[in-house]
């Protein structure tokens, strides 16, 4: 389930003010201390105290957590869109100033509110300093920068994950459909003794609207007369696991 905010300018004209590049042998931000540096200047610069920043060979991924990212219209909210914007010009500003090899950058926020909502912004580090050279137009920076709002299926899934297993504690009638899919607790258990409960979980995105999601849970019960020999092999609190496939229809 993916769509594309088209039609406006998410990052407006501010966001390729032209910084001085930095002429002298020391730089500003030596690689080792990107990522630090990066936090910092959020945080120092607009108070931006949930930055992330990872780097994965010549990338430079950073992530936000922005709590109401789109509207009601699912697009993308006025205050969200200068916190990016904020975010972007700290990427630029750190990137132009370091002598660490990188290429690409990647900025993703994430709504905190609307689950698995995300705006990516994915760039060409040369292409920033190229615009502030004048030797590419800012029109065709805007069109080498690829903007993408989607709903990632990994973290609607593990929201969805979550539901369904608080939902087994609450919905009996939920519980007595499906417990053919929880081996051996509903088989060898008293009923209504059952109970679940994630102990971890990891998700992989494996297409634009499916994940693939490991669960493991602890798993408690009291023993059905008869089944006690079970107890050898399973006994209460045992740890259990799961491969769950979700797709976003």
């Amino acid at each position: 389930m993916t769509a594309r905010l088209t039609g406006r300018k998410i990052i407006p004209a501010v966001f390729l003010l032209t910084l001085s590049l930095c002429g002298c042998d020391k730089p500003s931000y030596p690689a080792g201390k990107v990522e630090d540096s990066l936090i910092k200047l959020c945080e120092d610069e607009y108070g931006l105290t949930d930055v992330k920043v990872k780097i994965t060979g010549s990338t430079l991924g950073v992530y936000i957590p922005i709590e109401g990212l789109v509207d009601s219209n699912l697009k993308l909210d006025k205050d969200a869109g200068e916190k990016i914007e904020d975010v972007a010009l700290s990427i630029h500003r750190v990137t132009t100033s370091t002598d660490m090899p990188l290429k690409f950058y990647t900025l993703t926020a994430r709504d905190t509110r609307a689950i698995g909502a995300e705006f990516i912004l994915t760039g060409f580090i040369y292409d920033v300093i190229r615009v502030r050279l004048l030797d590419i137009s800012r029109g065709e920076y805007f069109r080498r920068i690829l903007r993408d709002f989607r709903f990632n299926p990994a973290i609607m899934g593990e929201q969805k994950i979550k539901e369904f297993f608080d939902a087994l504690k609450k919905d009996p009638a939920l519980a007595e459909r499906v417990k053919f899919l929880f081996y051996p607790i509903y088989a060898i258990g008293k009923k209504d003794t059952q109970d679940i409960r994630i102990n971890e979980m990891d998700a992989k995105e494996v297409s634009e609207r499916e994940a693939l999601l490991y669960v493991r849970t602890i798993e408690s019960y009291e023993v059905a007369p008869g089944f006690e020999a079970y107890l050898a092999i399973f006994p209460p609190g045992f740890n259990n696991e799961y491969l769950v496939l979700i797709d976003l229809s």
